[in-house]
């Protein structure tokens, strides 16, 4: 009994339902038509256009400056023909130290150095060596 009772209650939802939906409509107005993509796409190119001579005339932004292709070399460094095996040297970052390799490379040379056990490979030129005592 109870099945045909939740079966009609059921339908009769499910009629309610579908009554009162309205029915399909035709759309009426039109769908207006897009801009084409290159006509977006150019004004967005002039205002860049625009934005960038801007910039550049405001003097915000310059011309990067050419960087020279050699190092910057520290004064009173050594120069890299002026190192040698067992040479003792003087590093701002790490302290007195044992030159124990020199291989010249390109006008330059890599080195290895002994810094009170802890060995630090570097190039000479960049290194800032001096001395030690």
């Amino acid at each position: 009994m109870k099945k045909r009772y939740l079966m009609a209650a059921a339908l009769l939802l499910l009629t309610a339902v579908l009554t009162a939906c309205p029915k399909k409509t035709e759309v009426t107005e039109e769908i207006p038509e897009k801009k084409p993509a290159e006509a977006v796409n150019s004004k967005a190119r002039e205002m860049a256009r625009r934005n960038i001579a801007s910039a550049l005339s405001s003097g915000v932004t310059s011309k990067p400056e050419k960087r020279s292709s050699a190092p910057a070399k520290k004064p009173g460094s050594l120069e890299p023909s002026q190192i040698t095996n067992g040479m003792k040297v003087r590093h701002d970052r790490f302290g007195l130290g044992v030159v124990l390799k020199v291989e010249p490379v390109a006008g330059d040379a890599f080195i290895t150095v002994d810094f009170d056990g802890m060995r630090k490979n570097m190039l000479a030129g960049t290194a800032g060596l001096k001395k030690g005592d």
